[in-house]
């Protein structure tokens, strides 16, 4: 199509512009709550009815809402992180440490007690690279092994 119009005299078309009316169809997701600080992922949970919202600044948030329900193993809740990379490719490594120690005390430690106690049936981590942990209180010992030490991994 470029090669015609620039024989013709014309701008090649650098771009398209997709609009008009389309049929919305119905959008399900294994979720029953999503909470996330992304637009897109807010906007894709409200058209799916899924109750949405800004990530609280720690987990007790959820505990306690749990806490509150009778059956709190039949509430499946995702969580979405902000990324990070940038300030890993940035190399802005005060960001980073400061990052995770928060995760750490804010998220992480209150979610695998709330494991421990039994508040919690399993806790799914999924990343950006596409790999997958399914914590239990089965294999709740299990997490922080490792099959060399850090300074190996690191070097």
């Amino acid at each position: 199509i470029n090669q015609q119009r620039i024989e013709n005299n014309h701008y090649p078309v650098n771009s398209t512009w997709c609009w008009g009316s389309g049929i919305l169809h119905d959008i399900t997701a294994k979720w029953d709550e999503i909470y996330s600080n992304d637009p897109l992922i807010s906007g894709l949970a409200r058209l799916a009815s899924i109750e949405t919202g800004p990530i609280p600044s720690n987990a007790s948030y959820f505990l306690q809402k749990i806490e509150s329900r009778q059956s709190s193993s039949d509430t499946e809740i995702l969580m979405v992180f902000p990324q990070t990379e940038h300030h890993i490719l940035n190399k802005d490594p005060a960001y980073w440490v400061n990052y995770l120690n928060n995760l750490e005390d804010h998220w992480i430690k209150p979610l695998t007690a709330a494991l421990k106690n039994k508040q919690l049936g399993r806790i799914d981590v999924m990343t950006t690279t596409g790999e997958q942990f399914k914590l239990t209180r089965k294999n709740l010992g299990k997490w922080w092994r490792r099959r060399q030490s850090l300074t190996n991994i690191l070097d």
